[in-house]
């Protein structure tokens, strides 16, 4: 963190000037001679073995060469001989942290234990917090660092990306302000200061930061966020398309545009971005929720159905793992084998939950309609599952579609209510109590409950952003 030259001088104004060769191996030091001051110092250690400064001086030496394993050796040989010599300390400390060697936490840890205040010992330990991804730790760190990470990237990018994280968007702001003014072009310290001013709600200094980032499609995503929330409606709406063209495989932009166009009631412009995403990446299963979201805002509920069913389909639930049958009840072209399987496993254990679950499940994906024996085998194995595990919330809201297709409404919106009561972000449960709410014509309970899943969806948008927009300056 300290220019080497500072610390070279500090640790040779120690020395003591008795030594015949002081002032040689001080001037070689000073003047970065670093071989030549090796050489003295080798020599003068034969007749002082037991002097730590010297040995500190032959590791500030081998430090210079480059040669940092030795360089960390010798000022190990200085601490055997005097464990609280900080020349020594603050040398192990910055050589083994710019060679990433894993004992510099330890010394500087030792460092700070004898110098509790030493900024450049904190700024070292803020980064090493920071590569153990503790961030409170290193907050802690690089506020005690003062004014010693201010010309350095790479630590004033964690400091802030750890702010962030701490939910101290105004105090990152700060930090990515001190960032972009150190480095002016740096795109990535321009748009975690725009991302840092909005999430400040500084909305107007996020929109003049991020002005010169057009041509970057998460810079127009997190600026068309910034201008929703000034009213500027149509500025956002072109900016995420613009977004949409550039980066077209990436998902969160259609889904954040189709949002903002059903926040302000244009349904048809909403369903035309999700086909335009569909087109592009036509495995995501959240446009399709998405859409089937908009569709059940308008009333087209049998779309809507189709669409929440496309999107199960595109994302199992993860409980297949569980028995080593997900990719085997993925591939519709095997379910025949998946069931006789699942059949042979459930006569050796026919209470458990799981199995009898997965059971249904295949046979629902076989086709299976009410008036075939397949599907009174799928209600009874959810029914058993149920009876085995009363709170397992995906079995009930299967039982409630079976229900639903039956022609048993009621039965059907009991079960969905008793899973999303459980869990109140079960999306499967939402959107079938949904299409239930709507097929026994309880229209205003429907339109409130596809309320609920478009602000959970909305919430999962912002969650994922929060998550990943955050970008970090690579060290120097």
């Amino acid at each position: 963190m300290r220019t080497l030259i500072v610390r070279y001088m500090f640790a040779l104004l120690m020395l003591c000037p008795l030594l015949a060769a002081g002032d040689s191996l001080s001037a070689a030091l000073a003047s970065r001679r670093y071989q030549e001051a090796l050489e003295i110092a080798d020599a003068e250690i034969k007749a002082h073995p037991a002097d730590p400064r010297l040995w500190t001086a032959r590791g500030i030496a081998l430090e210079g060469l480059g040669r940092m394993r030795e360089s960390i050796e010798s000022f190990s040989k200085a601490l055997a001989i005097d464990a609280k010599y900080v020349p020594a300390l603050e040398g192990s400390s910055e050589a083994a942290y710019a060679s990433r060697d894993p004992r510099a936490e330890a010394f500087v840890a030792r460092l700070l234990a004898l110098q509790p205040n030493n900024p450049t010992a904190h700024g070292m330990a803020g980064a090493l917090a920071f590569e153990r991804r503790d961030c409170r730790a290193a907050t802690a760190h690089f506020e005690k660092s003062h004014h010693e990470i201010e010309k350095r990237a790479p630590a004033l990018a964690q400091f802030g990306e750890c702010l962030v994280n701490l939910k101290r968007p105004s105090d990152a702001a700060g930090v990515f302000a001190r960032l972009l003014a150190l480095n002016p072009a740096s795109e990535t310290a321009r748009y975690n200061l725009g991302l840092s001013q909005l999430m400040a709600e500084l909305p107007l200094d996020a929109i003049a930061t991020l002005q010169p980032l057009r041509t970057s499609a998460d810079a127009l995503n997190l600026l068309a966020a910034a201008e929703e929330s000034q009213g500027k409606v149509e500025a956002a709406i072109a900016d995420l398309r613009k977004a949409t063209e550039l980066a077209p495989k990436e998902e969160r932009n259609y889904l954040d545009l189709a949002i903002l166009c059903m926040d302000h009631d244009a349904f048809d412009l909403a369903i035309e971005v999700i086909e335009t995403g569909l087109r592009n990446i036509p495995g995501s299963a959240r446009l399709y929720t998405m859409r089937g979201a908009v569709r059940a805002q308008t009333a087209d509920f049998d779309k809507a159905a189709a669409d929440f069913e496309k999107a199960e389909r595109l994302e199992p639930n993860r409980l297949y793992g569980s028995v080593g049958l997900s990719v085997l009840l993925r591939q519709e072209d095997r379910l025949g084998e998946s069931i006789a399987l699942l059949r042979e496993k459930i006569k050796k254990t026919p209470a458990d939950p799981i199995l009898n679950y997965l059971m249904a499940d295949a046979l629902m994906r076989q086709g299976a309609e009410p008036a075939q024996p397949e599907f009174s085998e799928a209600r009874e194995a959810l029914l058993r599952s149920l009876r085995a595990k009363p709170d397992f919330d995906k079995a009930r809201a299967a039982l409630g579609k079976i229900y639903l297709k039956s022609g048993e409404t009621e039965n059907a919106i009991r079960e969905f209510r008793r899973a999303a009561k459980a869990d109140p972000t079960d999306r499967t449960a939402l959107q079938q109590l949904l299409l239930a709410l709507h097929k026994s014509g309880r229209e205003q309970e429907a339109a409130a409950t596809a309320a609920k899943l478009k602000s959970l969806l909305d919430e999962d948008r912002k969650a994922e952003v929060a998550r990943n927009r955050i970008r970090l300056v690579k060290a120097q």
